[in-house]
């Protein structure tokens, strides 16, 4: 088995940044050009800065969360640490239809965040900035 995928596709590695691929299916002959870091990148893990001091003003981080997801998560922790208090807010429109209905991305959006005790997830339905301003939020994130 392993000679016939030998037979059938070589590697040669010619320079340090190169490989070379020879697909050897008759008739067909196909060489293909790859750069050894498209097959090898350099992973360089990103290293969180000092937590600075927190401000005391809460903080609005509003959007649809359709779905919520990692990326929303991590937004959400650096807040945390930035603020004394954060409000990720999941914002609809009762006129449209949604993938995953709003209360439900609530509850994920609060699974998500128990870990996070200064992170608040409310469901706001209306314009965000009006919500912010009887709350007394003076700081929105998008």
């Amino acid at each position: 088995m392993l000679g016939l995928f030998n037979s059938l596709f070589n590697s040669i590695h010619i320079y340090t940044n190169v490989y070379i691929f020879i697909i050897l299916i008759p008739p067909l002959f196909i060489i293909i050009f790859v750069s050894s870091k498209v097959l090898f990148p350099n992973i360089v893990p990103y290293e969180q800065p000092p937590p600075s001091k927190k401000s005391q003003k809460s903080a609005c981080y509003a959007g649809s969360f359709n779905p919520p997801h990692l990326g929303h998560l991590e937004i959400l922790r650096r807040l945390s640490n930035a603020h004394t208090k954060v409000y990720a807010v999941v914002g609809f429109n009762p006129s449209k239809t949604y993938a995953v209905p709003p209360p439900r991305r609530l509850s994920i959006l609060k699974k998500m965040t128990r870990d996070l005790p200064n992170v608040e997830c409310v469901l706001v339905s209306g314009l965000i900035w009006r919500w912010c301003g009887r709350e007394g939020v003076k700081i929105m994130y998008r």
